[in-house]
């Protein structure tokens, strides 16, 4: 049986509550550039997976476990990943625009270069993540984690911040908090510019 009979299945198991199909528990797939936009795989186990170059634009992929996926160039513009588990997955330059990832567990997870421009990010687990030169412009960022998160070069442009937790335990190089060369802020002053926004 081939992925996309089994993601049937899935889809079958969702719409009927378990009555029928079955559900998708495959770890280690290989679906570099595969098309799963508008897709549901809303519950899926596929740890490990890799997804590199993967179409994924408005997919459900909410409460997955996505642990240790590689993300790599995948176009995930406007996903659902609410309450999915994305800890140490590899989304280097992912495109995340818009999409939902609130309650989502990002721990150990590598987000260097990925575009989240307006995403949810609320109460999100960042614990530990590495955004290197991500964008997160204009990002929901309310009550997530980022204990341990290394954050350099990273976007803050309009991004809301309230209620944030462990920021004072991240690792601060430098930030972006609008469009000029002025509002570029190293060290010290990012680390209190990010504070002062809790």
């Amino acid at each position: 049986m081939d992925f996309m009979d089994e993601l049937e299945l899935h889809a079958k198991w969702n719409a009927s509550s378990g009555k029928e199909g079955a559900p998708l528990r495959r770890p280690e797939l290989d679906l570099t550039g595969v098309d799963l936009a508008n897709r549901s795989l809303s519950g899926a186990e596929v740890p490990g997976t890799k997804f590199d170059g993967a179409r994924l634009i408005g997919a459900d992929l909410g409460m997955c476990n996505l642990a240790s996926c590689s993300f790599r160039r995948a176009d995930l513009t406007g996903v659902m990943l609410a309450k999915a588990n994305l800890d140490y997955a590899i989304l280097v330059e992912a495109i995340l625009r818009n999409a939902r990832l609130f309650r989502a567990s990002l721990a150990f997870s590598d987000l260097s270069r990925a575009d989240l421009e307006r995403a949810d990010l609320r109460r999100a687990d960042l614990s530990d993540a590495v955004m290197i030169g991500t964008n997160l412009g204009g990002t929901l960022l309310e009550g997530a984690t980022f204990t341990g998160a290394t954050i350099s070069g990273v976007n803050l442009e309009g991004a809301e911040l309230r209620g944030a937790i462990g920021l004072d335990a991240a690792t601060v190089n430098d930030i972006r908090v609008g469009p000029g060369q002025s509002d570029r802020l190293e060290g010290a002053s990012a680390r209190e510019w990010l504070l002062m926004r809790v």
